[in-house]
């Protein structure tokens, strides 16, 4: 018989984040915000690598997608609750300049105490009135395995991202309008993190899965429509009037170009070119600027 490999809390943790997080755990003082996990969740992917954390605010930020100031504010309160060790100090640098330094230790012991507080569960399978109660110890081994794997996966591909040479900047092409939108549609840990190992053919296919159009927002939904097509052209429509808005933005989620015309005529061009909006190029998007209105003065 094999014998079954020795599990650690190093590999056993995510219950514990999992249920730091829950509502039921609301009154524990480790309580965790979904924010703060997914922070504390990439400072562990660090110690994965080296037990001793020495990465700067700002570059934590980029690794997370995350605003400075949203770091600064949630390592300080991550170390507070317990999960966390920082020291600091000061030293020189080539310069001879003083400058603060940083290390940051995960208290793997806190977390292992954490872990034994998480609610046992057992359940009955419905399709066999005549089993017993069945431990869920299984599944939960693995659960908890098949989310290192993917944990391990996507800071491979993390790694690879920042180091290619590709066209293809995944980094930069996920700005902040699609990470707030995926985290929203992904639910789970592991659901979202899996997000950082496609590749462009796969996260355009998840983006611009109809029709090569993303429907960010919908009339039904959020009383606007707000669409974007693979190709980088934006409609907006506020669901009053005949007008749209088509607009083009940056890799800041900024407007760079915008103007108004009348869906008739949006539509008419539409059937002149046998397309749909998610056909439409940056050469058509200038091409209907010849049937821009003026806005109106209301």
């Amino acid at each position: 018989m094999k014998k079954k490999a020795e599990q650690t809390i190093q590999t056993t943790y995510s219950d514990a984040l999992y249920w730091s997080m829950s509502p039921m755990s609301k009154d524990k003082k480790y309580h965790l915000t979904r924010l703060n996990e997914s922070i504390l969740r990439k400072l562990i992917h660090y110690d994965k690598k080296d037990k001793r954390i020495t990465y700067s605010n700002e570059w934590i930020s980029k690794h997370v997608f995350l605003d400075i100031t949203q770091i600064e504010k949630a390592i300080p309160l991550i170390e507070k609750k317990g999960f966390i060790k920082c020291i600091t100090f000061s030293t020189r640098n080539e310069k001879g300049m003083m400058i603060k330094r940083r290390i940051i230790n995960i208290n793997w012991d806190f977390i292992k105490e954490i872990l034994i507080e998480v609610p046992k569960l057992k359940f009955i399978e419905k399709e066999n009135y005549g089993a017993e109660e069945i431990s869920n110890e299984v599944d939960e081994e693995i659960e908890v395995a098949h989310y290192d794997i993917v944990e391990k996966v996507a800071i491979e591909i993390e790694t690879e991202i920042t180091s290619t040479n590709s066209d293809f900047d995944l980094l930069e092409y996920l700005t902040k309008r699609k990470m707030e939108f995926a985290e929203n549609e992904l639910s789970g840990g592991y659901n979202f993190e899996i997000l950082f190992t496609m590749n462009k053919e796969e996260i355009e296919k998840y983006f611009y899965q109809n029709e090569n159009v993303w429907y960010i927002k919908t009339i039904a939904n959020n009383n606007e429509d707000l669409w974007e097509n693979i190709h980088g052209v934006n409609l907006r429509y506020t669901g009053i009037g005949s007008r749209l808005n088509l607009f083009t933005i940056d890799k800041n989620d900024k407007e760079t170009d915008s103007f108004q015309l009348n869906w008739g005529d949006f539509n008419n061009y539409l059937d002149s070119k046998r397309i749909k909006f998610g056909d439409i190029t940056l050469d058509d998007y200038e091409t209907l600027k010849q049937f821009e209105k003026k806005p109106l003065n209301i």
